[in-house]
C-alpha cells in the first residue's frame, strides 16, 4: 500500500468531514442545554455534573467555554476528524477489509446523520471520550499485531485510553467488541478454543477494566440529587431496555433519515426510495459476504462457538 494511496484517502476523509460537519466551524448561537452555561456559572456547572457523577465533564466544559467565537466547536470538529482517521487506520490494518472498504466505511462514519448534539458545549466531553476509545483501540491493535518496540508502553497506553473513555458510559457496551477482538486475535494464533481461553489470562487487565471503572465510579462519584437514579441498573430496567431497543432503534433511524429529506420531498417518496436502497444494500452485502467466503475467510471460530467448543 503506497503512501500516495493513504494520502489520497486521508484527503477524501477530510473532505467528507468538511462537507458534512463543516457548519461546526462557522455556526454561532446557543442551543438546548447550553443556555444553562451562558453566564459561565462555575458553581452551577460543577453542581450539575457532580450530581450526575460525571466530574470530568464539568472539567472539559470549563476548559473550553472561554474559547472565543464558539471556538470549542473547532475542537469538536478536529476530534471527530481524528476519530474518522482512526477508524480508517483500524480497518485498513484489519485483514477483513480492503483499502477501498476501509476508506468507504470511514467516510460513511463521517457523514452518517447522527449525533447532532456534538454542536453543544455540554457534550464536549463526548468527543473527548470517543477519541480516547478509538485511540485506545488503535493502540491495542498495534499491540496485538505484534509490534516489537514499546510493547509495554502500547499496553499501558491502551488501558489508560480505553479506561478513560468510559466517561461516556455507553462505551462500556461497545467495549465488548474490544474484548472480542482480543479473543479473535488469540484464536487466530492458536487455532483452538481451549488454548485461546487459557491465553486470555494474559489480558486480565482488559477484562477487569470496565468492572474497576464501574465500581470506582459508584464508590467515588455516585449520582445523587436531581440525578439520584441516573443510569441505575436493575433487572426490570434491563428487561425493559432489551424489549424496547429494537423499536426505538428503528424509530430513531427513521427520524434521522426522513429528517434529511422531508423538507424537499414527501414522506411517501422517501419511503419508496428507502425500500429500494435497502434492497440494493442487502444485495451488495450478500455479494460482499460471498466474496469474503470465497476468498477463504477462516470460519472455524464461528463453527466452534456454535458447536459449543467441539475442541474440548
Amino acid at each position: 500500500m503506497g503512501e500516495k494511496t493513504i494520502r489520497g484517502d486521508v484527503i477524501k476523509i477530510f473532505a467528507a468531514n468538511l462537507f458534512s460537519q463543516g457548519l461546526l466551524l462557522i455556526v454561532t448561537g446557543t442551543f438546548w442545554d447550553d443556555w444553562f452555561y451562558y453566564y459561565r456559572d462555575r458553581t452551577g456547572l460543577w453542581k450539575e455534573f457532580m450530581e450526575a457523577g460525571r466530574p470530568s465533564s464539568a472539567y472539559w466544559v470549563e476548559a473550553v467555554w472561554n474559547i472565543p467565537h464558539y471556538g470549542y466547536r473547532w475542537l469538536v470538529f478536529l476530534l471527530f476528524m481524528f476519530t474518522a482517521l482512526i477508524v480508517y487506520a483500524i480497518l485498513r490494518n484489519s485483514d477483513m477489509f480492503s483499502i477501498e472498504e476501509a476508506r468507504g466505511l470511514s467516510i460513511l462514519y463521517s457523514v452518517i446523520p447522527i449525533n447532532d448534539a456534538r454542536i453543544i458545549l455540554c457534550t464536549f466531553s463526548y468527543a473527548v471520550g470517543l477519541a480516547s476509545f478509538l485511540g485506545g483501540a488503535y493502540i491495542l491493535q498495534k499491540y496485538m499485531r505484534g509490534e516489537k518496540n514499546h510493547r509495554l508502553c502500547f499496553r499501558i497506553a491502551a488501558l489508560l485510553l480505553l479506561g478513560y473513555s468510559f466517561i461516556i458510559q455507553s462505551l462500556l457496551i461497545f467495549y465488548v467488541a474490544v474484548l472480542f477482538y482480543i479473543f479473535c486475535c488469540e484464536y487466530q494464533n492458536r487455532g483452538k478454543i481451549s488454548e485461546t481461553v487459557k491465553a486470555m489470562v494474559r489480558y486480565i487487565g482488559f477484562f477487569i477494566l470496565p468492572i474497576l471503572f464501574w465500581v470506582g465510579k459508584q464508590m467515588l462519584f455516585p449520582a445523587y440529587g436531581a440525578f439520584a437514579n441516573y443510569n441505575k441498573v436493575t433487572i426490570g430496567a434491563v428487561a425493559k431496555a432489551v424489549c424496547r431497543l429494537p423499536l426505538a432503534t428503528i424509530k430513531q433511524i427513521q427520524r434521522n433519515w426522513f429528517g434529511i429529506f422531508d423538507f424537499v420531498v414527501s414522506g411517501n417518496s422517501i419511503m419508496i426510495a428507502t425500500i429500494f436502497i435497502a434492497i440494493y444494500a442487502a444485495i451488495r452485502m450478500g455479494i460482499w459476504l460471498k466474496e469474503k467466503i470465497n476468498q477463504g475467510i477462516d470460519i472455524r471460530l464461528c463453527v466452534s462457538v456454535c458447536g459449543g467448543g467441539a475442541e474440548y
